[in-house]
């Protein structure tokens, strides 16, 4: 279709009948738009803009995540579009969308539009419903529509929306579209100016946009390290059910420990290749991410795990990835491995060998980490809480060692060698217990300095005691 025969179609004639301050900017709109197959559909469209000299603006972003840039760069565009713009975005529905379809909402809102605009600073977020949105768009989309892409110069546009405006969030990509957008005639075919008073304040507000776009944050692990997500509203309550949780991201040194090559999909298809061992560690890091994702206190893992190379490694969850800010929903986990060359590779030690090896640690901790600090007659109350903090580290491996059962032990020891550790263990008893009731557990409740020290001193001899016992039936084992 010629200009002429655009703007003597029935519609587009009776417009300018009834709107004659408005006919020289429709005979404008249609000379840019003449060219176009989609000429008379898109001249139609403006009709309601060149009639109500407003602009409509669909702003598309990650909801909660950059809430606040959109926000932002929202109240820049408004405060000097006046009453010539109208925005849009999900932040404005708000209740508006309480017990309806929000879907149908958000269509009308984008079919009215003129301009759409997405926001994409970080390409690693999932943006299918941003995507869904610039598709709803392009369906509704004539000639005379813009679709716009802000992003982070740092990153690229996504394929699917590739043939569209981009502007890189850098001085010279916003100021040309605050220009286009404020000063230039035609941001809508047949529209005016926005505002080309804006001229001066152009790179403040430039700056003001720049600093509200954040950069995607990529870290460089130096360290083994896999992100890991599972569905926190299911159940976790043995090692096995966390074999579904998803792998999202990994550096090549975790799939080295894990002897893969590629991608591994779920965390039971990293894990599978490990030689068959105890599942401690898995039990640990299976208590310790439920707990996290509620926002419970709880320890370190402590146990290690051996892979196909016998090197040992403890996994450590490092970071728990939230939406939004602190508050928001978890939605992943990072975990790192560290290699530990100080762990006891345990595999070819007997049973009687572990267990005396487990005992003779915790006398040997007791006598360097308790003993040896706090059996002076100099210790403050300040002192106090760094004893008790030692008895919380040694209570914390003994857990995580699976809390031996020290009466099972019995078998290891002559009649006589046990009926004087009962004793020994008795008189521990008498100190220190889990009801919190021991002679030792009143005085450090109570702070009370000397009776901690008179205590720890009649511990003394119990604990060498304890130790020749272990090393004796060390020596008979290790002479066979």
């Amino acid at each position: 279709m010629t200009k002429e025969e655009l703007l003597e179609e029935e519609e587009i004639k009776g417009f300018m009948k009834t709107h004659v301050g408005a006919a020289d900017d429709l005979r404008r709109a249609a000379e840019i738009l003449v060219d176009n197959r989609d000429s008379l559909k898109a001249l139609k469209k403006i009709l309601p803009v060149l009639e109500s000299k407003v602009v409509n603006v669909f702003f598309s972003y990650k909801e909660k995540k950059d809430k606040d840039a959109v926000e932002t760069i929202v109240k820049i565009l408004c405060a000097h579009g006046g009453r010539n713009l109208k925005i849009t975005h999900m932040g404005l529905f708000g209740e508006k969308c309480v017990g309806q379809d929000y879907k149908n909402i958000i269509k009308k809102a984008i079919s009215e539009a003129n301009l759409f605009i997405l926001l994409f600073p970080d390409p690693s977020d999932d943006w299918d419903w941003c995507l869904y949105e610039a598709g709803l768009f392009e369906g509704y989309k004539t000639s005379a529509d813009r679709l716009i892409c802000i992003h982070h110069p740092l990153t690229t546009v996504p394929t699917q929306i590739d043939a569209y405006q981009a502007v890189p969030a850098n001085e010279a990509g916003i100021q040309k579209f605050l220009t286009w957008f404020f000063i230039n005639d035609d941001p809508v075919p047949g529209v005016r100016a926005i505002n080309p008073n804006v001229r001066e304040d152009i790179n403040k507000l430039a700056k003001e946009i720049i600093d509200a776009i954040r950069a995607p944050i990529k870290p460089d692990m130096l360290i083994p390290y896999i992100e890991l997500s599972y569905e926190s509203n299911k159940e976790v309550s043995y090692p096995d059910d966390l074999d579904n949780a998803k792998i999202l991201s990994y550096n090549n040194d975790a799939l080295d420990i894990f002897g893969f090559h590629n991608n591994p999909k779920t965390w039971g298809n990293l894990r599978s290749k490990l030689p068959e061992q105890e599942s401690r560690w898995r039990n640990e890091l299976c208590t310790a991410l439920p707990k996290i994702a509620i926002g419970a206190k709880t320890s370190p893992v402590n146990a290690v795990f051996k892979n196909e190379s016998d090197k040992i490694f403890r996994p450590i969850v490092s970071a728990a990835n939230h939406i939004g800010d602190i508050d928001g929903p978890i939605t992943s986990f990072q975990v790192v491995f560290i290699e530990d060359v100080g762990a006891l590779d345990t595999a070819s030690l007997s049973e009687e060998i572990m267990a005396l090896a487990s005992l003779h640690r915790f006398c040997f901790r007791f006598r360097c980490e308790i003993l040896d600090h706090y059996c002076n007659s100099n210790i403050k109350k300040s002192d106090v809480d760094k004893l008790e903090n030692a008895f919380s580290r040694m209570r914390n491996e003994w857990h995580s060692r699976g809390s031996l059962d020290i009466h099972s032990i019995k078998k290891f020891f002559s009649p006589a060698k046990w009926e004087r550790i009962s004793v020994l263990l008795m008189i521990w008893q008498n100190m220190r217990n889990d009801q919190g009731t021991g002679k030792l557990d009143q005085a450090i409740a109570s702070k009370d300095t000397r009776e901690i020290t008179n205590l720890l001193q009649q511990m003394r001899p119990h604990n060498r005691e304890f130790l020749e016992i272990i090393n004796d039936r060390f020596s008979e084992l290790v002479s066979r």
